[in-house]
């Protein structure tokens, strides 16, 4: 019998993570490390990114990986979207599964018109694929299905998709190696999938592929939506701040490996630096993915006492493995988990996402995952209430809520200007020049829940999507939620918020120009309400095209202005006759209002006055948002 061995051809990897493997072998050797092809009989692998043969209980890992891509990708162009909708269907079992809110209000992009979930949406036959065509039909030009990525409900059947791999070796474990269940509000239970395994990343492969395929008619999504690409780090927290003991699973922890050595140079001492001990160690000369000759991260943590928390101040590898946010990694590659996921696994199932929609239909696919991350089309921004989003990472209250006489009601005085901010700041920094659209995300029981007499719900779009278009982002619609199959949540027909939703659709596509193509003025530009305490106010230039590089001439600049005058159980305060002092470097040729409150279109500013580089506007009518602007 043949042992399979042959020289090895020469490694090309990084120098700070090459190995010193041998270079041939004899008939009688070990085949462990020696160059592939491996005998199979003898229960060898063969591990093409290190052309090595490794025995049972051995990670494959590709080490030329590290350190990882940080350039931002260029995103498909979506100046054509300026009407998102959240509208999630199940279509599985169902025969009648159109949103018939989503037809209605026809808006340029669903980000979500259904998603796999569990074992649902993992064959072709899940998806009704007619209802993306009746989309289309109704004026919808982009619909996104999606994949829930990182979630695993127990007894999800994954051999159809890894070839019989245990569902316990795809399940992201804690530092003492067991996987964590989770019981969602349908009383689920829920582990998170290691998206280090290459097995359950082409899983979710192969979700996508089938809802590009379609049903052979042109019918497939247009693009894909994957939830929660970093959740394999949550943790036991219940919410989604990761807690950070989760992630220790074999796979994340080879690939920990060559993240060390990767980043830290030949000749580095890892026992000075980590206190690693002699039995357990970093070793360059043998595979990141064998634990029993080289470093185990999990018997590290053990030896210490620190597999109860293993990112204790006192673990010197803490700052190298790091912690993030579920949904809200830190760019720049700083630790290997804001490495591993955004920058490694999620480009990779990207990738070959794009190349397939290329190669089989012969069209650009949009992607998107919800959070803040690299490679995206747009940035799909789930909110809810677990989370860091202000500047100073405090938790932001998306659903601003006062009591009034014990019941909640909206304190619609409260601006989201700095945290709208934040996240635009944050995407510019792992995809510069995609658009963010904000959604609601999970459950919002006092949204369901305020009271039907008042305009709690009303008052909370017209405000806090007016904040959105005018910092730069948009915000979807909330048609029909995903959460709750036992208890569904209501749906904005149910609440009363569809003709809103028609009319603000109708302002914000009307108005497209105005949200496309601006940026921020220069520092030092100002605009300036007179006597309304509390208005949210920003300015945003747009410029014609450059002849020859830099800038184009200033066409437009934009002053937009949210009241928020505001009496809780009561709503906004109309304001009349409201004065606004504009920064502008000449004189200009117009001004003009527009307001999704205003029941005649735009108003043309007769009367304005301009000197010593201010430009003074009288508003008439201000309810909820106007926008001023001034053409040169």
């Amino acid at each position: 019998m043949s042992s399979g061995c042959r020289r090895g051809p020469a490694l090309s990897l990084f120098a700070a993570a090459a190995f010193l493997l041998p270079v041939a072998c004899e008939q009688t050797a070990k085949l462990e490390g020696k160059g592939c092809p491996c005998l199979v009989e003898a229960g060898y692998v063969c591990c093409e990114a290190q052309n090595a043969c490794l025995p049972k209980g051995q990670i494959c890992v590709d080490p030329r990986v590290w350190p990882v891509v940080t350039t931002p990708s260029a995103p498909l162009p979506l100046d054509d979207v300026t009407v998102y909708a959240f509208s999630q269907v199940d279509t599985g079992g169902n025969m009648d599964i159109d949103d018939p809110q989503l037809l209605d209000l026809a808006p340029d992009m669903v980000i979500r018109g259904w998603g796999q979930w569990g074992s649902y949406g993992t064959r072709s036959a899940d998806y009704q694929f007619e209802y993306v065509r009746r989309c289309h039909l109704a004026g919808i030009r982009y619909f996104m299905g999606g994949a829930a990525t990182t979630v695993l409900l127990a007894g999800q059947l994954l051999s159809n998709a890894t070839s019989g791999e245990d569902p316990q070796n795809v399940t992201a474990r804690n530092a003492e190696n067991r996987p964590l269940p989770r019981i969602d509000a349908d009383m689920n239970k829920i582990y998170r999938g290691s998206l280090a395994n290459p097995a359950y990343r082409e899983m979710v492969v192969r979700f996508g592929k089938l809802q590009i395929d379609g049903d052979g008619s042109d019918n497939g999504v247009d693009g894909l939506h994957f939830e929660e690409i970093n959740g394999g780090y949550q943790g036991a927290n219940a919410q989604m701040v990761a807690d950070g003991n989760e992630g220790f699973d074999d796979f994340h922890l080879a690939d920990f490996n060559a993240y060390l050595l990767a980043k830290h140079p030949p000749g580095t001492s890892f026992a000075a630096l980590f206190g690693m001990t002699p039995d357990n160690i970093l070793r360059r000369e043998t595979s990141p993915g064998d634990f029993a000759h080289s470093f185990d991260y999990r018997r590290y943590l053990f030896a210490h006492g620190w597999s109860s928390t293993p990112l204790v101040d006192a673990n010197p590898l803490a700052r190298e493995w790091g912690q993030t946010a579920v949904n809200r990694p830190r760019p720049g590659a700083l630790t290997f988990v804001d490495s591993a996921e955004p920058y490694y696994y999620w480009k990779e199932i990207v990738d070959k996402l794009r190349t397939y929609a290329r190669s089989t239909n012969g069209r650009e696919l949009l992607i998107t995952a919800e959070g803040v991350y690299p490679f995206v089309d747009f940035q799909s921004v789930g909110l809810d209430d677990h989370n860091k989003d202000g500047p100073d990472g405090a938790t932001v209250q998306y659903l601003p809520t006062t009591e009034v006489d014990g019941i909640p009601r909206l304190d619609g005085q409260q601006s989201l200007q700095a945290p709208f901010r934040h996240l635009k700041v944050l995407s510019e920094q792992f995809a510069p020049g995609v658009p963010v659209v904000l959604f609601l995300d999970g459950a919002w029981r006092v949204y369901d829940q305020f009271p039907k007499s008042g305009s709690d719900r009303q008052d909370f779009w017209r405000l806090y999507a007016a904040e959105a278009y005018a910092n730069g982002l948009f915000f979807a619609f909330h048609l029909k939620s995903s959460v709750g199959q036992k208890e569904a949540e209501p749906t904005a027909s149910e609440l009363g918020l569809m003709p809103l939703f028609k009319s603000l659709a109708t302002f914000y596509r009307g108005h497209a120009s105005t949200y496309h193509g601006g940026s921020p003025a220069p520092d030092g530009a100002t605009a300036v309400v007179q006597s309304l305490p509390g208005a949210m106010v920003t300015l945003t230039d747009q410029h014609a095209p450059a002849d020859s590089g830099g800038q184009g001439r200033l066409v437009r600049r934009l002053a937009h202005v949210v009241n928020h005058d505001y009496r809780p159980g009561a709503g906004i305060v109309h304001q009349a006759n409201v004065s606004v002092r504009i920064s502008s470097p000449s004189k200009p040729a117009a001004i003009t209002l527009a307001s999704p409150d205003f029941s005649g279109g735009d108003l043309t500013v007769e009367d304005f006055s301009y000197a010593d580089g201010l430009a003074v506007v009288s508003i008439p009518s201000l309810d909820a948002y106007v926008v001023v602007t001034l053409s040169y």
